[in-house]
């Protein structure tokens, strides 16, 4: 599968609530910073990850120039995991896909924007809703809630243990999800990025779910 088989539509770039994202887009953050209709959840070199206060959604904006955007690991790992985001809790649903192409001449002259389900960050839950995601995903059992590093670097080692983390965490779930960020990481020839910004929760009735957002990175 690619991205251009299940995107919605190209897209008018006024939509967006920056205008270029072009490298270093230092000042198109501390704008969005600024905008009381914005909440930044996080940026890194290509891409920055919002809501606004019109929906509860979170937007993933990936800006490239690359000419084959199906090689960035973001894109493999959410096209890969697309047939499975429904009967995979571990996976984020994606519910919109659409590209905007900028004017000439900029870092970024493509920006593709991933229309997610409302997710929170790790540090937005309680100690006890921490605890209860702790012993709902890990073998380790925990009395006391754990720091969000601390869960992240226990989600890294199971990513690495052996068999894709069986022996580490408690549901084959996540062990197929952790085996597919294998799979994509060596086609994109990227490297592991999880780390507590880039895995989220899911807020549910049965208690908080951990949905891996993020995991790759690719070398620049």
């Amino acid at each position: 599968m690619k991205l251009d088989e299940v995107l919605i539509k190209n897209s008018d770039p006024k939509e967006l609530p920056f205008k270029t994202m072009a490298r270093p887009y230092k000042a198109e953050i501390r704008d969005l910073k600024q905008d009381k209709n914005v909440e930044i959840l996080g940026q890194g070199v290509e891409a920055v990850v919002y809501k606004t206060k019109d929906s509860p959604n979170v937007i993933k904006a990936l800006g490239t120039h690359l000419k084959d955007v199906n090689e960035i690991p973001f894109v493999k790992y959410i096209l890969m995991s697309l047939k499975y985001s429904n009967e995979n809790p571990y996976f984020p649903k994606v519910y919109d896909i659409k590209k905007y192409e900028t004017s000439s001449g900029t870092s970024f002259p493509i920006i593709y924007t991933f229309k997610m389900e409302p997710l929170v960050h790790l540090d937005k839950l309680s100690d006890k809703e921490m605890l209860v995601l702790w012993n709902k995903t890990f073998t380790e059992h925990r009395d006391i809630p754990p720091s969000t590093k601390s869960f992240s670097k226990r989600l890294e080692t199971a990513y690495y243990a052996s068999n894709y983390g069986k022996d580490v965490v408690k549901e084959e779930n996540l062990s197929k999800v952790l085996k597919l960020i294998s799979k994509a990481r060596h086609i994109t020839n990227s490297q592991t990025d999880i780390h507590d910004q880039n895995i989220m929760v899911r807020r549910t009735s049965q208690g908080p779910q951990l949905v891996i957002t993020d995991p790759l990175v690719r070398y620049l």
